[in-house]
């Protein structure tokens, strides 16, 4: 990891103590971009330890995933655009775009979206009973990357959010286009 990729994430850690506007904002080039990228690296990671962790208390295997309905039901195509290029667009000018006019209350905005943001995740989910009750462990990732995606959203501006999004999404669905090229679809 590169000192500029250790230097973005001590930013967003100090953005996280007391969230608000950035006086001078990045523009949205290459050497900025590969900054975040390296930063969502280690973002991504912290993702994978929480699902890692939510796995020993969740019985996460009982509860079905809405991807597993889509793709049988859709071309893996349909599902990939979806997932990449339209969720991340949507979802950026809806819970990250209206972040930037938040002036006087930044924190308060910036916390809200980002737990609107993870709670919208929970019908990836097909719960039902008492699994409702694992809500906020299961939108633990989305929570996460939430704030990073906003962290970036307001250091940069809404396509920089997007770009990280769209990454973030892209990584599923390779693997899984991997498992189903090599015949591993029960596997996931």
């Amino acid at each position: 990891m590169t000192n500029n990729n250790v230097h973005i994430l001590q930013e967003f850690v100090q953005f996280l103590k007391k969230p608000s506007l950035f006086d001078q904002k990045e523009t949205l080039n290459t050497p900025f971009m590969l900054r975040v990228l390296g930063g969502f690296v280690v973002i991504f990671m912290i993702e994978i330890l929480a699902m890692t962790c939510m796995q020993v208390l969740v019985p996460i295997d009982e509860i079905p995933h809405a991807m597993e309905g889509l793709l049988n039901d859709k071309s893996f195509i349909l599902v990939y655009i979806l997932a990449v290029f339209i969720a991340p667009i949507l979802e950026e000018l809806v819970f990250r775009f209206p972040m930037g006019f938040a002036k006087k209350y930044t924190g308060f905005v910036f916390y809200t979206l980002t737990f609107l943001f993870a709670s919208l995740h929970i019908f990836n989910f097909e719960l039902e009973g008492t699994m409702w009750l694992y809500l906020p462990i299961l939108v633990l990732p989305q929570f996460i990357l939430g704030l990073y995606l906003g962290f970036i959203r307001l250091k940069s501006n809404v396509g920089g959010s997007i770009l990280v999004h769209a990454y973030n999404n892209a990584i599923p669905m390779v693997i899984l286009l991997m498992a189903k090229l090599m015949g591993l679809e029960g596997f996931m």
